[in-house]
């Protein structure tokens, strides 16, 4: 019973993930208003061109939700690919390259938790805002910032910065866990190389526990992405961010309480989904909750 429960909740967050994308991917197309005003500031609900109102300016709501879910997305899959990336390749090199190139690495691992990660990504946004503005790039020049939102790539250099050490250190402690099992020492035996064996032997191994750990990661990559913007230091306007809609709805909180529902709910719902998805691959990857 307990077991099934635990599927229920596992799939009401896929369900609300798979919502979210298709709204993050077709709502600022369909709906109007995303940077435009389409109507009198702080209407309610049921407004003409702005299904649950529109914001201090005359903005629609619901399209800026939407936006706003295709950064949050954008930003927690371009960290956890990147940390991913760099995690895994730091947790192999820590357990299988020479001594004078494994400790140095895990010693950096270890560092790096003696930081707090949203004042260690306040630090890294501004050091690199502070270098690329030194060297002539901004949103407004060539190249990929001119593509991407304002404060955007900043945020994700940070964040990724901030994540991959809590990969390196699962993926160092999984190896060494595996490393030792009788189909690696076979591979070994037969003559399969370093490489050979990571990738065809242990990666595999590992996939359930990463992907497990990579929705709970991606939830807080989201909320960390929500905290800067909300801080003024994250993705700058007009392009939406949930955090910053909640930063401009808090200055009107008591007089429209209803506009900080919305980017707080949808926030709440994303953060709890990506928990239940994560914590239902948890239990699937884990051989003794079967």
């Amino acid at each position: 019973m307990k077991k099934k429960r635990k599927d229920i909740f596992l799939w009401i967050g896929i369900g609300y993930l798979v919502a979210l994308v298709v709204f993050a991917i077709v709502g600022p197309s369909i709906f109007k208003g995303t940077f435009d005003v389409v109507g009198a500031p702080h209407q309610g609900a049921g407004a003409p061109d702005a299904l649950i109102g529109t914001d201090n300016i005359g903005r629609s709501f619901l399209p800026r939700l939407a936006y706003g879910a295709r950064i949050s997305l954008g930003v927690g899959l371009a960290v956890q690919f990147l940390s991913l990336l760099v995690g895994i390749t730091v947790g192999v090199l820590g357990e299988f390259a020479p001594k004078w190139i494994s400790v140095p690495l895990m010693r950096l691992t270890d560092g790096m938790f003696a930081f707090p990660d949203i004042l260690l990504a306040i630090l890294l946004i501004g050091v690199t805002r502070q270098s690329w503005v030194a060297d002539g790039g901004s949103s407004g020049g060539g190249g990929l910032l001119a593509v991407l939102p304002d404060g955007l790539l900043p945020v994700i250099v940070a964040l990724s910065i901030t994540a991959w050490p809590t990969i390196a250190r699962l993926t160092k402690t999984q190896i060494a866990s595996l490393k030792d099992r009788e189909f690696v020492v076979a591979a070994r035996a037969s003559g399969a190389s370093v490489p050979y064996i990571v990738i065809k032997h242990l990666l595999p191994q590992m996939t359930g526990v990463l992907l497990a750990v990579s929705m709970i990661d991606l939830a807080g990559t989201i909320l960390a992405e929500s905290t800067l913007s909300f801080l003024g230091i994250g993705v700058q306007p007009p392009s939406p961010s949930w955090g910053s809609m909640i930063n401009d709805a808090r200055s009107n909180m008591n007089s429209y309480p209803i506009e900080l529902l919305w980017p707080c709910l949808i926030l709440s719902l994303t953060i709890f989904a990506l928990n239940f998805v994560g914590d239902g691959l948890r239990n699937l990857a884990d051989p003794k909750s079967k």
